[in-house]
């Protein structure tokens, strides 16, 4: 290779700097010796296209990190705003309703978030009724709802949260807007539907009544049924003990009259309890009634067939019994130095017994005394 052809066509890829495509342009038109040369001119292409590429997907991280680090930012913003609205506002108004729970939206089992978000939003809700007076402004209503939100779920809600922050527009306008737009993603897309599947199942069984009505009642609020299917449905779930206490009853309520039905079985519903009480009562007094009499009469059985001496063993304790057997006490008058077959008052009780056998012995022998005296 000539002086000339080594200038304009450096031997190193490293030196090799393509830089525009007119460059590439200019070394082909100049090129004579093109298989080596080009080859050299493909590779450095394609070194410098590896390391704009690895350039770029570094940056991408970069920027993923970064975002996620926003996110973070967002929430701690979120939460460290309304530390001082909120405690401002208890200053003035003492609260009354407990913080909501924390929504994170990241449970993965569709009907447990279902009722997770039911029960955020209820929360919510009643917080904002009992505690209205603890917020002076309707922005710091909205902040305070959306700490109250996390996770995934917030990413669902930041977008409308950050403008409220920096007082700009396209921001939420009232905290009712949150829980309505997670709503549409954590809320049941058919409550009807669903609503008729549970009803489909519920029963009342053992539970009181007041639970029972209460979960019907909450199925109710998701389904448009007139008063005529609603005591219909009501009377078909009822326990069997309910729907006998309803039996005598004459004047009953008409079907269309749905507040009527319930008032009339919710009294039926504490008669059935008090009664199932007086009866448990009863039952518990009838056996033990029973218990007595047996035991009475078992011990009136072996009062009659036992000698005062055996009676009055059976009659001690057994801690008592195992105590004077441990200190070779007397088993029937509880002193020391002999034992119950020496006892002299266990002799002198057996004498005066006319039912006992050594009773007759001892009357036989004073008997015998006598007429050999005689």
């Amino acid at each position: 290779m000539s002086t000339d052809q080594a200038t304009k066509f450096p031997q190193t890829n490293a030196s090799l700097q393509v830089q525009r495509l007119e460059t590439v342009e200019y070394i082909l038109s100049q090129s004579t010796s093109a298989d080596g040369q080009l080859e050299r001119i493909f590779r450095a292409i394609e070194t410098a296209m590896q390391s704009q590429e690895s350039y770029i997907a570094n940056q991408d991280s970069k920027i993923a990190g970064l975002h996620a680090r926003i996110d973070e930012l967002n929430e701690h913003i979120v939460k460290m705003a309304m530390m001082p609205v909120y405690t401002h506002a208890n200053e003035t108004e003492k609260s009354l309703i407990s913080d909501p729970d924390i929504f994170k939206g990241d449970e993965q089992d569709i009907k447990k978030s279902q009722e997770l978000f039911d029960t955020f939003t209820a929360q919510v809700q009643l917080k904002m009724i009992g505690d209205k007076d603890c917020f002076s402004a309707e922005k710091e209503r909205i902040i305070y709802v959306a700490s109250r939100v996390s996770g995934p779920a917030y990413k669902n809600i930041r977008c409308w949260v950050t403008p409220v922050l920096e007082d700009k527009e396209g921001g939420f306008k009232s905290w009712q807007e949150i829980p309505e737009v997670l709503r549409h993603i954590y809320g049941v897309a058919d409550k009807h539907a669903a609503a008729e599947r549970e009803m489909a199942f519920l029963q009342q069984n053992n539970l009181p009544f007041i639970q029972f009505l209460a979960q019907f009642n909450a199925l109710l609020a998701d389904l448009s049924w007139g008063n005529r299917a609603k005591v219909s449905a009501l009377k078909a779930r009822i326990n069997y003990e309910l729907s006998e206490a309803l039996v005598p009853v004459i004047h009953t309520p008409e079907h269309e009259d749905f507040d009527g039905w319930v008032k009339l079985l919710v009294k039926l519903a504490e008669n059935v309890e008090v009664h199932a009480q007086r009866k448990r009562s009863h039952f518990i007094h009838t056996a033990n009634h029973r218990q007595n009499r047996l035991q009475d009469d078992y011990e009136t059985t072996q009062t009659k067939t036992l000698e005062p001496m055996q009676l009055d063993t059976i009659r001690l304790h057994p801690a008592e019994r195992a105590r004077r057997f441990r200190s070779n006490l007397c088993m029937y008058c509880g002193q020391p130095g002999h034992f119950k077959s020496q006892c002299a008052e266990a002799i002198a009780t057996r004498g005066r017994n006319p039912g006992s056998s050594n009773y007759r012995e001892v009357h036989y022998r004073e008997n015998l005394k006598d007429q050999s005296s005689a």
